[in-house]
Formats: structure tokens, C-alpha cells, sequence
């Protein structure tokens, strides 16, 4: 009875080590499938907004020559109506907010060591040219989705310095436009793969045992 009470033991023991390791393994490769997976996922949400925030550049770039910052503006707002898109706003490199579609910012000054400025401002003086990595960030709202913000500095241009709205040609960033997109759709799907991953995992534990 001894002999058999020891294997039964031994059999529980061995399965538990199985299982354990199995549980391990299988776990650890569906975390690191389901991290790579999101962090593809926002590389090419990055690679997007890049293009997004290149395009609304483009096309307030003759408004904001001609000092019609009006029909700038209104560029901004209809774009800001599309979906997945949280927010645009402009503001000036000190900080103000010239355009929000989140109208009651507007006026307000953003703070530096905020997560929309802390690229430029981590240095001692703005940089005036930011690497796409330097210009993202990712965040959580109050609802609990992330979102991912991108910010492109607005340069001066020689028509800059030459118009209505004369800048000093020195000055070589008048402005920052900010745009922020909504993750939701990505959160989503990353939380759908998750389960996903985790069912199999256990149901592959289960089997093996």
C-alpha cells in the first residue's frame, strides 16, 4: 500500500511539474505574441498619424501664409469631425492654445512639462527638430482607452518673415499643431487576442494534463 500511495504521489508531483512548466512556456509565448502584436498595431497607427499630421499641415500651410488663420481654423475643425480623431488643437511655442476642437482650451496655456510639450521642453531650450519617436505619445483617458498624440512644430518660412504677419526670421518654430487619435479600436482588438491567447493556453495545459 506504501509503494502504491508513493507512486500516485510521485504521478501528482510530475504532473503538476508538467503542467507547471507547460503553463509557464505556453503563457510567456502568448504574452509576447500579444505584446508584438500591439506594439505592431501602434507602430502602424504611428506611421499613420505621421502622414494625418503631415497632410493638415499641408493643408492650413496657405491659410497661415495668407494670416487667414479663420479658414485655418475651419480646416481644423472639419478634419477634427472625423473619426477615431480625439482632438486638434494649435498652440503657440509658449504654450497658448490657439485652436482646440475642444473649445473651452482654448486661451489656456499648456503646461510644459505636460505630456504634449515635454519633447520640446525637456531640454533647456524647445528643439527644433523632433525624430517621429520624440513626437508620440500614448496615453490613457478617463474612459479608459489610450490614445496616441502626435505633434508637429510649424516652422517659419521666408513668406513668413516677409508678410502682413511679419516673423522674425530667426525665429525658427512658430508653433506646435497636436493632434490626437483615438486607440479604442486597438484596445479592442488587443483585449480580443488576449483572451483569445489565454483560453488556447489553458485549454493546451488542460489537454496535456
Amino acid at each position: 500500500m506504501a509503494v502504491k500511495d508513493w507512486k500516485v504521489s510521485l504521478q501528482v508531483k510530475l504532473l503538476v511539474m508538467v503542467c507547471g512548466v507547460a503553463a509557464l512556456s505556453i503563457g510567456t509565448l502568448a504574452w509576447l505574441t500579444v505584446r508584438d502584436e500591439r506594439a505592431a498595431r501602434i507602430d502602424s497607427m504611428i506611421r499613420g498619424a505621421s502622414q494625418f499630421s503631415d497632410t493638415v499641415t499641408r493643408s492650413i500651410r496657405y491659410a497661415m501664409l495668407q494670416n487667414r488663420w479663420q479658414d485655418a481654423f475651419q480646416i481644423m475643425e472639419t478634419i477634427g469631425k472625423q473619426e477615431g480623431v480625439a482632438r486638434v488643437r494649435v498652440f503657440t511655442k509658449d504654450g497658448t492654445i490657439l485652436f482646440s476642437t475642444d473649445r473651452p482650451e482654448i486661451g489656456r496655456t499648456v503646461d510644459k512639462r505636460g505630456e504634449s510639450c515635454y519633447a520640446c521642453h525637456a531640454a533647456d531650450r524647445p528643439l527644433e527638430h523632433l525624430a517621429l519617436p520624440d513626437r508620440v505619445r500614448v496615453f490613457r483617458n478617463p474612459e479608459a482607452h489610450h490614445l496616441l498624440g502626435m505633434v508637429t512644430p510649424l516652422y517659419n518660412e521666408p513668406a513668413c518673415s516677409q508678410g502682413c504677419h511679419v516673423h522674425a526670421p530667426a525665429t525658427r518654430v512658430l508653433g506646435v499643431l497636436d493632434i490626437t487619435l483615438s486607440l479604442a479600436t486597438v484596445d479592442a482588438e488587443i483585449l480580443a487576442l488576449t483572451w483569445r491567447s489565454a483560453t488556447m493556453a489553458a485549454g493546451t495545459v488542460l489537454l496535456l494534463a
